[in-house]
């Protein structure tokens, strides 16, 4: 009996010896957390100007010159550093504008539930604060899609035209299909993002699908997005727009009519492979009289704005919605 109770007494020392040093290394992550944070906020400074929409600031990156500007509009919690692939070669044809949405990136966050109208609030007043001026040509990818139809259904004169890269439609999550149940399964580690961060974990979870996987983009570039996208601040965005992805494509409906502004809407040929329906993708071109809707070939959903070849697709479709602009005058 007297050894029974030596050995429970030497387990209770070596339970509570485990729980000390998981308490400290989560301590001494969480300094780590803070450190690397601040370092990062000294390495990376934004790309372009903070600008002020009424007691909060968004970050916009505009380079370049000529009419009309294209503003770009990105996927589900996607920061500027991911428009590299694109916005350098637009910006040799004409103005061309990256942003952050709400406490993406550099932008700062307002912790409001996010919505198609708020969205498309903000990027007016940031456009108005930046100086720049409309009508503007939206190239939008993914959710940024749907997102950039509410600006349209919202400033339908600050909009001469549009391309869509492999847009979201609202359809896609209607309760009970197969991408409503994934992104119902993927919610949890959207919402365990911001913890994640706060212990420095999230880093070292991105880096190491970066050295698994890495994004088709130069090191310094991955670098930067790993340090903007395992802040708190932008996980934490990042679990708003995900929480708030089933609203949006409430509120999305009924789509608005674009009339005769040109219109490209561009598929990515793998997401049609992997059952995507091409339907949907010709209802949005539908949208205008001078709607089109194109296949790109040997095209993932994120590889049409980060890999080379297929982002040389997109970059000829925005341009050439450039094109007809100033060939009409407009």
């Amino acid at each position: 009996m007297a050894t029974m109770k030596r050995v429970g007494k030497w387990f209770a020392r070596i339970a509570f010896a485990l729980v000390g040093l998981v308490v400290l290394w989560l301590g001494l992550a969480a300094v780590y957390g803070r450190y690397a944070a601040a370092r990062d906020r000294s390495l990376y400074p934004p790309l372009g100007v903070l600008v002020d929409i009424g007691g909060r600031k968004i970050h916009m990156y505009c380079v370049g010159h000529g009419a009309p500007t294209v503003v770009l509009e990105a996927a589900l919690g996607a920061p500027t550093v991911l428009w590299k692939q694109m916005q350098p070669r637009l910006s040799r044809v004409t103005r061309t504008c990256s942003y952050d949405r709400d406490g993406i990136g550099w932008s700062d966050e307002s912790n409001r539930p996010r919505s198609a109208q708020g969205f498309s609030n903000d990027l007016h007043r940031a456009l108005l604060a930046a100086k720049e001026h409309g009508p503007f040509v939206i190239a939008a990818h993914s959710l940024g899609g749907m997102l950039a139809l509410d600006f349209a259904r919202a400033y339908p004169d600050d909009v001469a035209g549009m391309v869509l890269l492999d847009p979201t439609h609202p359809r896609q999550f209607t309760t009970g299909s197969e991408q409503w149940a994934d992104h119902m399964q993927a919610l949890p580690f959207f919402r365990l993002g911001p913890a994640l961060a706060a212990l420095g974990l999230a880093r070292e979870a991105l880096w190491a699908t970066d050295k698994l996987k890495p994004l088709p983009l130069p090191l310094e570039t991955r670098m930067e997005y790993v340090a903007l996208g395992s802040s708190s601040k932008e996980l934490g965005a990042l679990k708003a727009e995900a929480e708030a992805l089933f609203a949006l494509c409430k509120e999305s409906l009924p789509f608005p009519s674009l009339g005769s502004k040109p219109l490209i809407v561009l598929s990515a040929s793998r997401s049609l492979a992997e059952g995507f329906p091409s339907a949907f993708h010709e209802q949005l071109a539908r949208l205008s009289d001078r709607g089109v809707h194109r296949v790109v070939p040997n095209a993932s959903h994120s590889g049409l704005v980060l890999k080379p070849e297929p982002a040389a697709i997109a970059v000829d479709a925005i341009l050439e919605v450039v094109t007809a602009l100033r060939q009409s005058g407009k």
